[in-house]
C-alpha cells in the first residue's frame, strides 16, 4: 500500500512537471482573437501606429498558438493577454484617428460658415 502511494505521488508530480498544471484558457485565444478582428475592422491598418501594433498582436497570437502547440501553456496564455492588449491598443489608435479627423473636418466646416456670415467690409 504505501508503495502504491509512493509511486501514485511520483506520477502525478511527473504529469504536473511535464504537463505543467496549466491549461490556457479558452477566453484567452477568442478575447486575442476577437480583439484582432475588431481592430482590423477598426481601420487600424490604415494608421502607421495602429498598424504597427496590429502587427505586433498577430505575431503574437501565432507566436502562442505555437507554443500551445510545443506545451509551452503558461508562456501561450501570457503572451495571448499580450496579443489582446496590443489589439485593444491598434483599435483604439485607430478610433482616436478617426476621431480627429472628424473633428478637424466640423472645424473646418464651423469655420467656413463663420466666413461666409461674417458682413464683408
Amino acid at each position: 500500500m504505501n508503495t502504491w502511494r509512493s509511486w501514485s505521488i511520483a506520477t502525478m508530480a511527473a504529469c504536473a512537471a511535464a504537463c505543467g498544471g496549466y491549461t490556457v484558457p479558452a477566453q484567452h485565444v477568442t478575447g486575442a482573437q476577437t480583439a484582432i478582428a475588431a481592430a482590423r475592422g477598426g481601420g487600424a491598418a490604415a494608421d502607421p501606429q495602429a498598424n504597427l501594433h496590429l502587427k505586433l498582436a498577430e505575431e503574437q497570437f501565432s507566436s502562442a498558438r505555437g507554443m500551445m502547440k510545443s506545451g509551452d501553456d503558461k508562456k501561450a496564455d501570457l503572451l495571448l493577454l499580450r496579443s489582446q492588449a496590443d489589439a485593444q491598443l491598434a483599435q483604439s489608435l485607430a478610433q482616436k484617428q478617426t476621431a480627429t479627423a472628424e473633428t478637424q473636418k466640423t472645424v473646418d466646416q464651423i469655420r467656413l460658415l463663420i466666413e461666409q456670415s461674417s458682413p464683408r467690409q
